[in-house]
């Protein structure tokens, strides 16, 4: 976070609630309100463009995720559901232009990867699939929790 900065989801929520389109969606059945990306306090370095560069008033002063637990479909054992679609609300700041009023198309789509990227992380919390994965990769090897020399 920005030296020290906490992220209130009530705050963020609430600033949204006000807008009539948005309250019509975070209002409707069924709808889980997610911390979005790079807001979770402490950690250990990961989501460093989200936390930091992009957590500021001046880029995304009020940010929020969501998703509409689905209905289990009749024919599931389980009765778990799978989540296919994660959105979020972000209030853009003045720092994210590249044009004038017109935010810089890579940060565009950062926040469509960014959003996209929750969907896995949605449906592993909601038990549609369990976390087996070693690790993950970047560009430079294998660099996950279960690092290997």
């Amino acid at each position: 976070m920005n030296s020290g900065q906490q992220y209130d989801l009530n705050k963020h929520l609430s600033r949204f609630l006000a807008i009539p389109w948005c309250a019509k969606h975070l209002q409707a059945p069924g709808t889980e309100v997610i911390l979005p990306p790079g807001r979770t306090p402490d950690q250990g370095g990961e989501e460093e463009l989200w936390a930091r560069t992009l957590n500021t008033p001046e880029t995304f002063p009020a940010f929020i995720a969501f998703y509409r637990r689905p209905a289990a479909d009749r024919g599931q054992q389980d009765g778990i559901a799978k989540v296919d679609r994660v959105d979020g609300l972000a209030a853009v700041g003045r720092g994210l232009a590249g044009f004038p009023a017109m935010m810089h198309g890579g940060i565009v789509a950062t926040l469509l990867d960014g959003i996209a990227g929750l969907v896995p992380g949605v449906n592993q919390q909601v038990g549609v699939f369990p976390d087996t994965r070693p690790g993950y990769f970047d560009a430079y090897g294998f660099a996950g929790p279960a690092r290997r020399s």
